[in-house]
């Protein structure tokens, strides 16, 4: 097989699952036992301090930008650590069907231990984006007179 055949069973597959997995998110409904997921997950945070209890979601102007801002970056660096694992399950399929050739083993190596050091520094960019973020929302919160 060629690359140019790969990677256009690569994305009819991706376009394919895509495509199957749609209907089922424009038909979901809240049910009850998500609204009580849900409420366990915000007492959750609540307990490991990564929310306010005593602060309502969307309570100021400033506390809206910061979330949409903190959710745009982490919508992209969830896109970009995706393009990296399927950059890394790419290089290990073409290791496996090198066939031997020493050549392509070492591209392969390389390209995943790329894919690595980038998933790492991504999941890293999401930790200090996120803790920044907190910062930024604790500092500007409301004063006391």
């Amino acid at each position: 097989m060629t690359t140019r055949r790969i990677a256009s069973a690569l994305l009819l597959l991706l376009g394919l699952t895509g495509f199957l997995a749609s209907p089922s998110l424009a038909f979901a409904q809240r049910s009850q036992a998500g609204e009580d997921a849900l409420q366990f997950l915000d007492a959750i945070a609540v307990t490991g301090g990564l929310t306010d209890a005593n602060k309502a979601v969307g309570s100021s102007s400033e506390s809206a930008v910061l979330s949409v801002i903190s959710n745009i970056i982490n919508v992209i660096l969830g896109f970009i650590g995706v393009i990296f694992f399927i950059q890394m399950f790419y290089a290990g399929f073409k290791w496996m069907s090198s066939g031997g050739n020493d050549e392509m083993v070492s591209e392969s190596k390389q390209t995943i231990r790329n894919a690595v050091i980038g998933i790492v520094v991504v999941f890293g960019a999401f930790i200090i984006t996120n803790f920044v973020l907190n910062q930024i929302a604790s500092i500007t919160g409301p004063t006391r007179p």
